[in-house]
């Protein structure tokens, strides 16, 4: 289906309601780039750079609202896994409309976690993956496989893993290490994306 297209994502959950009952695992990991011949903004088609937030970020949003609606009840516990990369945070000029897209991705999890607390809703980079969207000239970085990115996602959507609702998480990262930091991580703004900078209230007193 086209994950754009609203209507087309409202009967697929239907669907699923009608056959299943009800899903309770999602992960949104349908995306495009579109970045034309690799212009700069000033250069590329209008069209061509908006068609990146059609996808990857109406897509997202529309996935992530129909799969909460088809929930049994407003407190039925479930688990959405955003895939994202690291050019959701990164300055790639060629790839303003990619970039930027993703982000929504991205930052729709704390949104969703603050909104629905029956809802673990979690980030995750699946490393460096050959898709068809790999860049050759990054080629001699991967050195990931698909099995970690599933394996990571199955434990992320575990109890276990709730503490980590709301952030980011890449799936080359020790699960034991995360378990070991939780109190750290729920008590501070690790792994979130938040503006650095030494400011306090001293800095907004006249």
């Amino acid at each position: 289906m086209d994950i754009s297209d609203s209507d087309a994502v409202d009967q697929a959950f239907q669907k699923i309601k009608a056959t299943f009952g009800s899903a309770d695992i999602l992960i949104n990991n349908a995306g495009i780039s579109a970045a034309g011949g690799g212009e700069l903004i000033a250069d590329i088609d209008p069209d061509i750079w908006w068609s990146n937030f059609e996808v990857n970020g109406k897509g997202t949003f529309l996935m992530t609202r129909s799969f909460i609606r088809q929930l049994p009840d407003i407190d039925s516990t479930a688990t959405i896994i955003n895939v994202t990369t690291a050019g959701a945070w990164s300055i790639i000029p060629p790839s303003s409309g990619y970039c930027l897209s993703k982000l929504v991705g991205l930052q729709l999890i704390p949104f969703i976690s603050e909104s629905y607390p029956n809802i673990t809703a979690i980030a995750l980079h699946p490393g460096m993956l050959d898709t068809g969207m790999f860049h050759e000239s990054m080629r001699h970085f991967d050195l990931d496989t698909p099995d970690i990115a599933g394996a990571f996602a199955v434990w992320l959507s575990h109890p276990h893993a709730k503490f980590l609702s709301g952030r980011f998480v890449a799936a080359q990262w020790s699960v034991d290490e995360l378990l070991d930091r939780k109190d750290e991580i729920l008590g501070g703004r690790q792994l979130l994306l938040t503006v650095p900078g030494p400011f306090g209230p001293k800095h907004f007193q006249q």
